[in-house]
């Protein structure tokens, strides 16, 4: 059973995006993320949700073979995440076969479930069809402008609106404050 991710074995530092999908096995099939990464995006009632889909994906895909690839996820969000307390993930195996396996996880703060996902793995397996274009050359995100640049790139264009400037400011703002709280943990 695949129980750490490629990155923790390896020397490299961790990207921006592997920090963010970090857990910590607590038990068979429970698993919780650190409040350090969760992020809240301004305005939002809880934890951004991509994050949370990635993380029940990561612990989901800790309780299979490496040989198996998620090929199906349905998730629902219950209720907003609170990025001060830490999110447990159990895992449910729902159908452990020779080519598929199946996992239903639960996110719970509180005691309370604040989202739910069931994903299901294939082993892999070649095939003449193809449903997607090749992935574009992009920069890597490590290469591109901070979130602050950014703001103040927008802030300083003389086009930009005085209610979007306005805007921009404040969320200039919160991600300096994020920043400050970050740095006293």
């Amino acid at each position: 059973m695949a129980t750490s991710s490629p990155s923790s074995t390896a020397s490299a530092p961790l990207t921006k995006i592997e920090e963010a999908l970090q857990l910590e096995a607590i038990d068979e099939n429970l698993f919780r993320c650190s409040v350090n990464h969760l992020w809240k995006p301004l305005r939002a009632r809880g934890v951004f949700g991509g994050q949370i889909i990635g993380l029940a994906l990561s612990a989901a895909t800790k309780t299979v073979p490496e040989t198996f690839l998620v090929h199906s996820l349905h998730s629902y969000f219950l209720l907003p995440g609170n990025n001060a307390i830490p999110i447990l993930f159990h895992v449910s195996r729902v159908r452990d076969g020779k080519s598929f396996a199946t996992r239903h996880v639960l996110a719970k703060q509180k005691g309370k479930v604040i989202f739910e996902c069931s994903c299901s793995f294939q082993v892999f397996e070649t095939s003449i069809l193809n449903h997607q274009r090749a992935m574009p050359v992009v920069p890597a995100p490590e290469e591109l402008l901070s979130n602050e640049a950014v703001l103040h790139k927008w802030i300083d264009n003389p086009s930009t609106h005085p209610r979007a400037r306005e805007y921009f400011e404040m969320r200039l703002q919160e991600v300096k404050e994020e920043m400050l709280a970050k740095e006293s943990v």
